[in-house]
C-alpha cells in the first residue's frame, strides 16, 4: 500500500485554510523542504501572527519511524526535561499528525506526548510519562478550532517571538550545535503580478513577508482607512 504522508499533510493544510476561509482569518503554510532533521517537522501553519510545527506519519503505526531518528529526538527530549520554558513551548506549538487507519480521520497530539516514550526511547526517556488524561490523540477539527481561537493568543500555537526563541532553541538542541536556522521558501510578486519564490534564511524575514501580504490584502480591500 502506497504511503499517503504528504497528502494527508496536505488534507491537513487544506482544512486549515479552508477554517481561515470561512472565518475570514489570515493562514499561510511553509514546508520545511527536508529540514525535519534539524527541525523534527515537516511544515509550519501560521494566521500570521502565531505558529506551529507539525510533523506528519503516515498511520499511527508509523509513528515508530522517528526510531530512526533516535540521537536527535533523545537530545529534544532530554532538552525539554531540562528546560521548562521551552516544555511550556513545544505543548503549545509542536505536534505530529497522522491519519487514523481505522476511522480514516486526521489525528494529532503534542509531538513528546507520542514520541518522547519509553515505548520509543527505552527506560532511558529523560521525560515522565505524559498525563493519562491528556496524552489522548484529538482530531483536527479540534486543532483548527484551537488554532483560530478569538480572541487571541489561540490555543494551539505561539506567538512570532516565542516561536523564534522555540525553533533556535529547537534546532541548536537537535543538531548539538550545529544549526541555529531553518531556511523557508516564500512566495511574493513583482508589480506585473507575477508570482516569484524567494529563500527566506531567517524566521525575522518570514515575518517580514507576512507583514507584506497583510498589508496588500488590506490596500486590496480598502482595509487602510482614507
Amino acid at each position: 500500500m502506497a504511503n499517503h504522508e504528504k497528502s494527508y499533510l496536505q488534507h491537513f493544510g487544506d482544512h486549515l485554510r479552508d477554517q481561515a476561509n470561512q472565518r475570514g482569518a489570515d493562514f499561510e503554510r511553509f514546508d520545511l523542504d527536508g529540514q525535519d532533521y534539524k527541525v523534527l517537522a515537516d511544515l509550519i501553519f501560521t494566521n500570521y501572527d502565531y505558529f506551529v510545527l507539525v510533523e506528519g506519519k503516515n498511520s499511527e503505526k508509523e509513528l515508530g519511524t522517528e526510531r530512526r531518528k533516535a540521537e536527535r529526538v533523545s537530545r529534544l527530549c532530554s532538552g525539554l526535561a531540562a528546560n521548562p520554558g521551552m516544555l511550556a513551548l513545544h505543548d503549545a506549538c509542536h505536534f505530529i499528525a497522522w491519519r487514523n487507519s481505522k476511522s480514516t480521520k486526521l489525528e494529532l497530539d503534542v509531538y513528546r506526548k507520542q514520541i518522547c516514550t519509553t515505548a520509543m526511547l527505552g527506560a532511558t526517556c529523560p521525560l515522565p510519562p505524559p498525563d493519562s488524561t491528556t496524552a489522548e490523540p484529538f482530531k483536527l477539527r479540534k486543532f483548527s478550532d484551537g488554532f483560530f481561537h478569538m480572541p487571541p493568543p489561540p490555543t494551539f500555537a505561539i506567538h512570532r517571538s516565542d516561536f523564534e526563541e522555540y525553533v533556535r532553541w529547537l534546532v541548536t538542541t537537535v543538531t548539538a550545535g550545529d544549526s541555529s536556522e531553518v531556511e523557508l521558501a516564500g512566495r511574493t510578486y513583482d508589480e506585473d503580478g507575477d508570482a516569484m519564490s524567494i529563500t527566506l534564511p531567517s524566521l525575522a524575514l518570514v515575518y517580514e513577508l507576512l507583514d507584506e501580504h497583510r498589508n496588500n490584502l488590506q490596500r486590496s480591500s480598502g482595509m487602510d482607512g482614507p
